[in-house]
């Protein structure tokens, strides 16, 4: 036993530590995007199929001939260690990225890891051919504990103290000691194949035939007259491939939802994950922990707060976000593999049952990673795989209720107060979080008239103080989606408790009424509608929409914007300037232009709008640098170069002569960007866009000796809501600096919702020897609206000149971007110190308490102290 259950365990620990362990290795390869993460799971479980087949088809053979293979096959993996992928794998422009990470991942490691995941339910019969009457499922469970042990000391333990090579090592080590944990397996059964149980009997071709396995500790062996249990149906199997799909495909599609407009980690991508082995972990321990009303009740209150935070989008605090798609993925995961638990077969068939399970993750893989991106234009796969959750679990209970197949459970009495404590815990926690808040301060009266329009489909509302009182905190879209979740969490009570009842009358019949399945009926129909809406807001507007490897890109317009402004005169005067056409990565706008249509001359169509306008960092670089004040007879032409394209909005501050090199890794961007833009075009300086990963396009010129040489070079690459971390290490920020001019800027765009990225680019700063210099602009005013958002820009730069700009001291921050207190910054950083016994005791000389030192580097970047939850 102890044989079996160490390498069982010593197996699963590997597999899937070597998962984020190659994603985060490889992510910096591939643009950063969570995509990269998506297609690795694609991998994993594609060959966890194999290798679920491999021991299924092995299974069948003598004992004898399965140890000689399967050490065969031990051996042939060591020539695969260590697995740390050539560098050789890189990406070009021209390469497609999920084929190419695919076949990275085959030749890196795809041999170990088919090895590794057949262990699980090869040596589950092992154990049970060598050991009659024993049942082997818990050895499933033990499985899960060391895959859920794996990724929870991924984060915490071995990224943030181990390099990614020293990783690898200790890795590639353990898997030798599991190689020969499993070779003694495999010899042990080698032995026993050589003796026949003497309680066993034989068939008609002189085999001996094996007892029969029962659920729990030890059975006695039965006799040879016994009829052998029943193969599973057809439609049984199909149902284990339906739940098994559905929870698969919610794993992934919940991943997605999580990174897609935040920052694709280690940390964010193992609590999905983790909860969905929990789930194998609780389901296959024993089957008195799946009681259908307690979890059934759960998935029918998560619905709504899943479809909540879909509506909300990134206006939902990240820890929000966290926690709420967090539990509509376990309940949703914990059904499904319930139902899988209630429905197992006899151990006979238990490598066919786990194959089944096998293909199933398989096929939720390829719908997220592969149909998803080639068949919907948005992340929609998420709002499929919630439905087919809900929907396959009604079916499950729709088969039982019609079969009467239903296994002995306690009854629903005992655990009624349980249930309704549970899903209040849940309905409060997630209502009580903090609404959006939107200032009606100052609406006149035709504002409230509209207000009372967009809310009587929910309240008759009788005056104007009802309006004030219910829709001025939030809004009416707020109180739509706070309405429908208050609705269907009421709902999702009455029906759990309704559930339970009946589940008691079920138990007294000997066979759930149909009645029951009434409750799961409406969840299926609300969540539908639900998630349909959803869909259908989300098209508003959009004039062109597209989605690759790199995420969902959609092209907005807006028919007309009024621009309010203050004449020379003295006059407030307001001129519709036409129409205005945005870009959106995800959730998130990434640049807009007044096209004002009708006068291609028209000074609006250059504006420098939304992050990068005249005040903003990389504004006051480009205008503030020395070339730019030159007072010279003719003037003097910069190199201006940008790391993501966007609208191509930075075009609009080069002038003739200078020269605007712009690297983006999506070939979609600049499609957009010449269509339904005119920056690029418009632009009197030399344009030129590179395409690939930023990064790599660097490095290859510089081993080409072709060092760029930029007066200003500006990070603007997003991976939807944040810079990629690999584009914010300490060797990229080298290789920045190799390309800027010795009097060169290097202006980081570090705007986000989620990551605090000021520690790291001051550490940036002190590693190069440079400057920080912290610029924040606000939005525009009314009175003189052109376009620009609020933005947030930490230049780093040796130039002395720049640096004492009058206008750049003026619009920077020094009490932020000072290493130290002086005695010109002490009052302004004491100001904004929330801690007064810190604050009292702060002296000139200290180290700056908002001048955090988080330095990256390609081994080491942890993003767990930086995000704002």
């Amino acid at each position: 036993m102890v044989r079996f259950a160490l390498t069982i365990f010593l197996s699963a620990f590997l597999l899937f530590q070597v998962q984020p362990l190659i994603g985060r290795y490889i992510l910096p390869w591939f643009g950063g995007t969570n995509n990269v993460w998506t297609t690795c799971l694609l991998f994993f479980q594609i060959v966890l199929l194999g290798g679920y087949a491999y021991a299924h088809f092995l299974g069948k053979m003598p004992k004898k001939k399965q140890a000689m293979v399967h050490l065969t096959l031990l051996v042939l993996t060591l020539p695969f260690l260590p697995i740390a992928p050539s560098v050789g794998w890189k990406p070009g422009p021209e390469n497609e990225p999920t084929l190419r990470i695919l076949l990275l991942l085959l030749v890196t490691l795809g041999l170990p890891y088919l090895v590794l995941s057949t262990t699980g339910p090869l040596l589950q019969n092992w154990f049970a051919v060598t050991n009659p009457g024993r049942s082997p499922y818990r050895l499933y469970a033990l499985s899960n504990v060391g895959s859920l042990l794996a990724l929870i000391t991924f984060p915490i333990l071995v990224e943030p103290n181990l390099s990614r090579w020293q990783q690898v090592l200790f890795w590639s080590i353990g898997f030798a000691g599991f190689a020969l944990c499993c070779g003694w397996c495999a010899v042990v059964l080698w032995k026993d194949s050589a003796s026949v149980d003497p309680s066993a009997t034989t068939d008609a071709k002189g085999k001996p035939e094996q007892a029969p396995l029962q659920l729990g500790a030890k059975t006695k062996a039965m006799p040879a007259s016994t009829p052998p249990p029943p193969a599973p149906s057809p439609l049984l199997i199909a149902m284990w491939l339906g739940l098994a799909t559905c929870g698969s495909a919610m794993l992934l599609a919940t991943t997605n939802q999580l990174t897609c407009d935040t920052v694709p980690v280690p940390f964010l991508w193992v609590i999905p994950l983790a909860l969905y082995l929990i789930t194998f972990i609780i389901c296959f321990d024993s089957e008195r922990w799946y009681i259908r009303p307690v979890f059934g009740g759960l998935l029918v209150v998560s619905v709504p707060i899943a479809v909540y935070l879909l509506f909300e989008g990134v206006s939902a605090p990240l820890m929000q976000q966290i926690i709420g798609y967090s539990v509509a993925l376990f309940a949703c995961c914990m059904t499904c593999h319930g139902e899988l638990v209630r429905s197992r077969p006899h151990p006979q068939y238990l490598t066919l049952f786990y194959l089944t399970i096998s293909a199933g993750g398989a096929l939720g893989g390829l719908f997220v990673a592969v149909v998803a991106p080639m068949t919907f234009t948005h992340f929609h796969e998420y709002h499929f795989a919630l439905f087919g959750c809900v929907a396959i679990t009604f079916l499950a209970w729709f088969r039982e209720a019609v079969t009467g197949a239903v296994p002995k459970h306690a009854p629903a009495g005992g655990y009624l107060t349980a249930i309704i404590a549970v899903a209040v815990a849940v309905i409060v926690a997630f209502l009580v979080m903090k609404e959006p808040v939107t200032d009606w301060s100052g609406a006149d009266e035709s504002v409230f008239t509209q207000l009372k329009e967009g809310v009587s489909n929910y309240w008759d509302a009788a005056s104007k103080q009802r309006v004030l009182k219910d829709v001025g905190p939030i809004g009416v879209d707020g109180i739509r989606k706070t309405t429908f979740i208050k609705f269907s969490a009421v709902l999702g009570l009455v029906l759990i408790a309704a559930g339970v009842i009946i589940d008691e009358m079920r138990a007294k019949s000997g066979r759930r009424p149909v009645l029951f399945l009434a409750g799961p009926s409406i969840a299926v129909l609300i969540a539908g509608n639900a998630l349909i809406k959803n869909i259908n807001e989300e098209r508003g507007d959009v004039i062109y929409q597209t989605r690759n490897f790199y995420g969902v890109l959609q092209v907005k317009r807006d028919e007309s914007h009024t621009n309010t402004f203050e004449n020379d005169e003295g006059d407030i005067v307001s001129e519709d300037i036409g129409p205005w056409v945005r870009l959106v990565h995800g959730r998130i706008m990434h640049g807009f232009q007044f096209r004002h249509e009708g006068d291609p001359l028209h000074p609006a169509r250059r504006w420098h709008t939304s992050y990068y306008g005249p005040n903003s960092g990389v504004g006051l670089a480009i205008q503030r640098h020395p070339k730019r004040l030159s007072t010279g007879p003719t003037l003097e032409a910069m190199h201006i170069g940008v790391i993501g394209l966007g609208t191509g909005t930075t075009a609009t501050y080069g002038r003739k002569g200078d020269r605007v090199r712009i690297y983006e890794i999506n070939p979609i961007v600049e499609h957009i960007a010449r269509t339904y833009f005119t920056y690029l075009g418009d632009s009197p300086a030399e344009v030129k866009v590179v395409l690939g990963d930023a990064r790599i396009m660097l490095e290859r010129e510089r081993d080409r000796q072709e060092i760029q040489k930029f007066d200003v070079l500006a990070v603007d690459a997003f991976s939807s809501d944040a810079i990629p971390i690999h584009l914010l290490t300490k060797e990229c920020a080298a290789l920045y600096f190799d390309h800027l001019n010795d009097d060169g800027i290097l202006a980081l765009h570090i705007s986000n919702r989620f990551v605090r990225l000021e520690g790291v680019s001051y550490a940036l700063a002190k590693q190069m020897g440079a400057r920080a210099i912290y610029i924040n602009n606000e939005d525009d005013e009314d009175h003189n609206d052109k376009g620009v958002s609020g933005s947030t820009w930490i230049l780093l730069t040796k130039n002395a000149a720049f640096a004492g700009d009058e206008e750049v001291i003026d619009a920077s921050d020094p009490w932020r971007s000072d290493e130290t207190v002086t005695a010109a910054n002490i009052d302004k950083i004491k100001k904004k110190m929330k801690d007064e016994v810190k604050r009292d005791k702060l002296q000139v000389g200290d180290p700056n308490p908002h001048h955090p030192l988080h330095l990256w580097t390609d081994d080491f970047a942890s993003l767990w102290e930086l995000l704002r939850f």
